[in-house]
C-alpha cells in the first residue's frame, strides 16, 4: 500500500509536468508566430511603401513622356506659326505680320528648353539635337528672308521662298519631330508596361504577405487557444488535488479527533478513584483539544473553499461561534464593516475567537443559566504608513454574578494572547472586568 501511495504523486506530478511543459512549448510557438507576424506586417508596410515609391516613378515617366510629347508638338507648332507670319510679312510688306513671326520664334525657343529639360538618355539626346539642327536651320532661313525684304529687295526674298529651301528645311523639321514622337510614343508604352509591371508585383507581394501575415495570425490564435486549454486542464487538475488535499486534511483531523477520544477510554490506570479522576482530566482534555481541531478545521474549509483568498471577517467569526449560539439562552452581538482577512491571518484569528468563545461557555457570559450576552465589535483604523489596522474588541457582559480573574494562566489565556503578536505582528489586551472579559485585538490587514 505504501509502494502505491508513493507512486501515485510521482506520476500526477510527471503528468502536471508534461502538461506545463507543452503549455510552456505552445506559449513559446505563439509568442514567436505573433513575432514572425508583427516582422511580417513590418515587411508588407515596408513592401507596399517601396511599391508606392516605385510606382509613383513610374508614373512619373509616363507623365514625362507625355509632356515630352506636348513639347514637341508645341516645338512643330510654333515653327508653323513663325513661317506663317514671315510669309505674310514678304507677301504683303506689312510689319504686323512679323509679330506672329517673332511670337512663334519665342514660343518654339522655350518648347525646345523644356524638351531638354525632359530628356537625360543620350540615345534620345541625339534625336532632340537633330530637331534642333532642322529647327534652327529652317529659323536662319527664315530671318535670312525677312533681313533681304527689310533691306529693300523683296523681289529677292520672294525669290528665295520660291526656290524650294524653306519647304525642304520645314519638311526636315517635320521628320525630325515626327522621329522624336515615335520614340516618345515607344517610351511611353514602355513605361505604360513598365508601371503596370510594377503594380502587378506589388499587388502580388501584397497578397502574399498579407496572406502569410493572416496564416500566422491564425497559427498564433490556434497557439494561445491550445495554450489555454492546457492552462485549463492545469487549473482543473490543480483544483482536484486541492480538493483531495482538503478532504484528506479533514480526514486527517477527524482521525485525530477519534484516535483522542478512543485513547480516553483503553485502561491503564487501576483504582476506581484513580480511572475516575484520570477520565475527568483526560474528558476535560478531549473537549478543548477537539473544540481547537474542529476550529481548526472550520478555518481550514473557509479557506479551501475561496482557494486560500481572503475571508470576509463577518463570516468567519459568525462560523467560529456558530456552536455556541445554539442555546436560546444566549446572546451573541455581532457587528462592524465588511473587512478582507487575509488567508495567514484567518487561522490566528479563529484560534483565539474559538478560545474566548470557550472560556465565555465554561466561565464567563455564555455559561448555562447565566443570562449574559457577549458583543463582537470591529474597525479598521487607516494607516497612512502602512497597512491599515484591524480593532477587534470581545466583550462579555454578566448579568448574574461578578467576575473575578483566574488564578493561573492555561493554555488558552496563553493562545489569546500570543497568537496575534506572534502569527500577525499585532497585539491582545486581555482585561477581566467584574462584569466579563473584556479582549482587543489589534492586528494589520496585510498578506
Amino acid at each position: 500500500m505504501s509502494e502505491t501511495t508513493r507512486a501515485g504523486p510521482r506520476r500526477s506530478t510527471g503528468i502536471s509536468e508534461d502538461w506545463r511543459r507543452s503549455a510552456k512549448r505552445s506559449e513559446a510557438i505563439a509568442r514567436a508566430m505573433f513575432a514572425v507576424a508583427v516582422a511580417a506586417l513590418l515587411v508588407s508596410a515596408a513592401t507596399a511603401v517601396w511599391a508606392s515609391a516605385r510606382i509613383s516613378e513610374a508614373i512619373e515617366l509616363v507623365r514625362q513622356s507625355e509632356r515630352m510629347t506636348d513639347a514637341l508638338e508645341a516645338i512643330l507648332a510654333r515653327v508653323a506659326d513663325a513661317e506663317t507670319g514671315h510669309r505674310g510679312y514678304l507677301l504683303t510688306g506689312e510689319e504686323r505680320f512679323l509679330e506672329p513671326y517673332h511670337e512663334g520664334l519665342a514660343q518654339a525657343d522655350a518648347a525646345r528648353r523644356e524638351a531638354e529639360a525632359l530628356i537625360y538618355e543620350p540615345g534620345r539626346r541625339s534625336l532632340l539635337e537633330d530637331l534642333e539642327a532642322a529647327v534652327d536651320a529652317k529659323i536662319e532661313h527664315m530671318q535670312g528672308t525677312v533681313e533681304i525684304a527689310r533691306g529693300g529687295d523683296m523681289d529677292g526674298a520672294i525669290e528665295r521662298v520660291r526656290s524650294g529651301e524653306g519647304m525642304r528645311l520645314m519638311t526636315r523639321v517635320r521628320d525630325a519631330a515626327a522621329a522624336m514622337r515615335v520614340d516618345a510614343r515607344a517610351l511611353l508604352t514602355k513605361r505604360a508596361q513598365e508601371l503596370e509591371r510594377r503594380s502587378g508585383a506589388a499587388l502580388a507581394l501584397s497578397v502574399a504577405l498579407h496572406a502569410l501575415l493572416l496564416a500566422f495570425i491564425v497559427g498564433a490564435f490556434l497557439s494561445f487557444r491550445r495554450m489555454r486549454a492546457i492552462r485549463a486542464r492545469l487549473e482543473d487538475r490543480q483544483s482536484l488535488m486541492v480538493q483531495e488535499l482538503n478532504h484528506r486534511v479533514r480526514n486527517n483531523l477527524a482521525a485525530m479527533l477519534a484516535i483522542a477520544e478512543h485513547s480516553m477510554h483503553s485502561p491503564g490506570v487501576e483504582g476506581d478513584e484513580k480511572r475516575a479522576a484520570c477520565r475527568e482530566t483526560m474528558e476535560r482534555f478531549l473537549d478543548a483539544f477537539s473544540g481547537r481541531v474542529r476550529a481548526m478545521g472550520v478555518v481550514h474549509t473557509m479557506l479551501s473553499d475561496r482557494k486560500w483568498d481572503d475571508v470576509d471577517l463577518r463570516e468567519l467569526v459568525e462560523r467560529i461561534l456558530e456552536p455556541y449560539r445554539s442555546d436560546g439562552e444566549r446572546c451573541v452581538e455581532v457587528s462592524g464593516p465588511p473587512v478582507r482577512t487575509p488567508a495567514r491571518a484567518a487561522g490566528p484569528l479563529g484560534a483565539t475567537l474559538h478560545e474566548l468563545a470557550t472560556n465565555a461557555v465554561k466561565h464567563g457570559a455564555l455559561r448555562p443559566n447565566r443570562g449574559g450576552d457577549v458583543s463582537v465589535r470591529w474597525r479598521v483604523e487607516p494607516n497612512p504608513g502602512g497597512p491599515d489596522k484591524l480593532h477587534l474588541e470581545w466583550k462579555e457582559h454578566r448579568r448574574n454574578g461578578t467576575l473575578e480573574a483566574p488564578e493561573r494562566q492555561g493554555l488558552g489565556t496563553d493562545l489569546i494572547l500570543n497568537l496575534t503578536a506572534y502569527e500577525l505582528g499585532g497585539k491582545t489586551d486581555l482585561q477581566f472586568e467584574p462584569d466579563g472579559v473584556r479582549c482587543v485585538l489589534e492586528a494589520p490587514l496585510e498578506g
